[in-house]
């Protein structure tokens, strides 16, 4: 007896797992551009925002500065003013004094301060947008 192989063609359910792995290998990850461009957005509004803040911070960091050493020249002029003799007080005149401060000082007229005579002296620094007053009152004791 001959026996006669037979061969069908069954469909090999191979065939299906190889398709669905070439589809997926197609299918890709990563931003599309409208995402790409959101995300740009919303990092340069947050780079503006800082970048403002940080903009006037700087701009405004000299001001104290600027205050401490007009309070220092202030202070030193009222110094040298108080250091003069009672009769003889006259304005201040600091020779060293920053180019960008002006410096004013004016002495009062005699008053009585708690019974004892005592002259207002106001010394005036300023520079740009700041202006500092002191004032002082010098006695004669």
């Amino acid at each position: 007896m001959n026996k006669k192989t037979v061969s069908k063609a069954i469909p090999c359910r191979f065939e299906f797992i190889r398709m669905v792995r070439i589809n997926s290998n197609l299918h890709q990850s990563g931003v599309t551009l409208i995402e790409l461009i959101i995300s740009m957005v919303i990092i340069s509004i947050s780079l503006t925002g800082i970048f403002t803040v940080m903009n006037l911070t700087v701009s405004h960091s000299a001001d104290p500065v600027t205050y401490h050493q007009a309070i220092s020249i202030a202070e030193a002029c009222i110094e040298e003013i108080l250091l003069e003799p009672y009769a003889s007080l006259s304005s201040c005149s600091l020779s060293n004094v920053p180019t960008n401060y002006s410096v004013s000082s004016s002495i009062g007229v005699e008053s009585a301060l708690s019974g004892i005579p005592a002259k207002k002296i106001l010394v005036t620094v300023s520079s740009g947008n700041t202006s500092i007053e002191l004032t002082g009152y010098r006695t004669n004791y």
